[in-house]
C-alpha cells in the first residue's frame, strides 16, 4: 500500500515520510512571507499540522503540495492581516535597524530577491508558479482567478523580472567601474 493510503487510515509515520519532500519547500515559501524566524516555523508547523487533519481530501500524492500551499497560503495571509492591524507588532518590526538586521540573516537567493521585490499583486502568483512550481491550472483553482488572466500575469510577471535582473546587471557594472 502506498504513503498516501497509510497516511489517510492514521499512520503517522507514513505521513511524516510522505510530507518530508515538501517540507523544506512549505519553509521556504513562508520565508517570503515572514521575517521573523519562528513565525516562518508556526507557518510550517500550522500547515503541516492542519495538512494532516485534511489528508482524506487529498486525491493522489501529486495533490498534496497543491492542498498543502493553500493550507499555508490562507495561513500567511491571515496572519499578515492580523499584523497589519496590531500597533505592538508595527512598532517591533517596522525598523530601519530590524530591516538591516533581517537583511544579514536572510541572505536572500536572486529568486526571493526577485519575488519580495515585486509588486504584491504579483508576489502570490510568482511564490506558487516559480518557487512552488504548481502550474496555472493549479494556481487557477487555488487564487479562484481565471486561467487567462495568470497567463497574462505571467508575462508581465517575466517582464518584472527581466527588468529587475537588468538593472541589478547595470548596477553591478556601475559599481565595478
Amino acid at each position: 500500500m502506498d504513503l498516501l493510503e497509510e497516511a489517510k487510515k492514521g499512520n503517522k509515520n507514513a505521513y511524516k515520510e510522505l510530507i518530508a519532500p515538501i517540507r523544506i519547500k512549505l519553509y521556504k515559501t513562508a520565508r517570503l512571507y515572514f521575517k521573523q524566524e519562528p513565525e516562518v516555523l508556526n507557518a510550517v508547523n500550522y500547515t503541516i499540522k492542519n495538512l494532516y487533519k485534511e489528508i482524506r481530501n487529498v486525491q493522489n500524492g501529486e495533490n498534496l503540495m497543491f492542498w498543502a500551499v493553500a493550507i499555508l497560503i490562507k495561513y500567511c495571509n491571515q496572519k499578515n492581516i492580523e499584523y497589519s492591524k496590531s500597533e505592538k507588532w508595527k512598532k517591533k518590526y517596522d525598523t530601519e535597524e530590524y530591516e538591516l538586521d533581517y537583511q544579514l540573516y536572510r541572505r536572500e537567493s536572486l529568486v526571493e530577491q526577485l519575488i519580495t521585490s515585486i509588486n504584491p499583486d504579483r508576489r502570490l502568483f510568482s511564490i506558487l508558479y516559480y518557487y512552488d512550481g504548481l502550474s496555472i491550472s493549479s494556481i487557477s483553482k487555488l487564487m479562484k482567478k481565471p486561467v487567462n488572466y495568470l497567463n497574462n500575469l505571467l508575462g508581465l510577471t517575466r517582464n518584472d523580472f527581466i527588468e529587475l535582473i537588468i538593472n541589478e546587471g547595470v548596477k553591478k557594472y556601475n559599481d565595478y567601474v
